[in-house]
């Protein structure tokens, strides 16, 4: 009785107490899930060396690049220009998150095979590159704006027309990265988001539902302690800041970047540059986030070859395969037919080079 007493008499003060403190848990527990996943995403990165896509030791016999270095606000980062003897111009290429150019070479080859050069680079903290993690979305136009910078103090390539060339967090470098106002002839965005508020909420919403969604102030906010004002720089900014030529490339069965909820296309009615031009892949079996890159076979062969280490797998407690299992499952992969390029698409964005921005 007597606390039920105490209760009757403290009500009007206990009520907005206890909504106080949940108010303040909720505030406090958003920013600490929202750290945790921050410090997750953009640890600092390498791509894995057992895998079927080929990288450059199968690719060196045939093909010349030479290593570069710059800097990034503080941290060295490391890059290559891929070099070939009569270049028409020059590519910057921006990777993907947890990627890395290494990833990219049925891509970048097939362009050198066009007679482009093409410079590639590591974000911060990725592949080599120094720092302690990526920090977030906004790092990678940051890193291009260096990037760019460098490219203009390299007397072998700051003559050449430059396109910026970019997929996923490579493609929202190459579009929002155009604020920074360097020289930029054109642009191919393949697979790209707009907006590092909008894609964590439409990812979050996917994984968490309503909770995951309900946390946008608390992303928004630790991008803004880690960016200031770069913190919510965006596609369709950078796009409408240039009057140069610009490829918009998405899958409609993107299962990262959606189609018509997150990605640059679903902005297309904000864009008022007048050249831009949009490639919308529908191929049922190349048209995800990035299964687009080698040729239908390579495609289907991934497939496979996914398929074999999923079983292969459930041999092992958890699913862990060891690295010495894993490493002779991959040696054993055929690179040839795995690296096959996607020439049909590529040869749509060397069409769109060769008319908008060379003619």
């Amino acid at each position: 009785m007597k606390l039920h007493s105490f209760f009757s008499r403290n009500k009007r003060r206990i009520l907005p107490c206890a909504i106080l403190f949940l108010i303040l848990l909720y505030v406090i527990g958003g920013l600490g899930i929202t750290a945790l996943t921050f410090k997750n995403t953009y640890r600092a990165y390498n791509i894995p060396e057992d895998t079927a896509i080929a990288h450059w030791d199968y690719y060196e016999n045939t093909y010349h690049r030479r290593e570069v270095s710059f800097d990034s606000r503080g941290n060295l980062l490391k890059g290559h220009v891929y070099e070939v003897d009569a270049p028409k111009g020059l590519i910057v290429f921006s990777h993907g998150i947890w990627s890395g150019e290494e990833e990219y070479l049925t891509l970048i080859t097939w362009l050198m095979d066009q007679n482009w050069d093409v410079f590639s680079y590591s974000y911060t903290a990725y592949n080599g590159s120094e720092g302690a993690s990526a920090k977030g979305l906004p790092q990678s136009p940051i890193d291009l704006d260096s990037a760019l910078t460098y490219v203009e103090s390299d007397s072998q390539i700051n003559h050449l027309t430059r396109v910026l060339m970019g997929h996923s967090w490579g493609a929202y470098a190459s579009t929002a990265g155009l604020i920074y106002g360097h020289h930029v002839d054109g642009v191919v965005a393949l697979s790209g988001f707009s907006d590092p508020i909008e894609i964590s909420s439409d990812v979050a919403d996917r994984m968490f539902g309503i909770l995951g969604r309900s946390l946008n102030w608390a992303v928004d906010l630790l991008n803004k302690q880690r960016f200031g004002s770069e913190s919510r720089q965006t596609a369709i900014a950078g796009i409408n800041s240039i009057s140069a030529p610009v490829l918009l490339v998405h899958g409609i069965n993107d299962s990262f970047i959606g189609y018509n909820t997150s990605s640059i296309i679903s902005h297309k009615d904000e864009i008022t540059n007048p050249n831009v031009t949009y490639i919308t892949l529908d191929d049922p079996l190349q048209s995800d986030h990035n299964n687009y890159f080698g040729n239908a076979d390579a495609t289907a062969y991934f497939k496979e070859l996914d398929e074999q280490y999923k079983e292969l797998s459930k041999q092992y407690k958890g699913g862990n395969v060891p690295d010495d299992v894993k490493k002779d499952f991959y040696a054993h992969t055929d690179k040839n037919r795995a690296n096959q390029p996607n020439a049909a698409l590529f040869e749509q964005i060397e069409a769109f080079l060769e008319t908008e921005v060379l003619h």
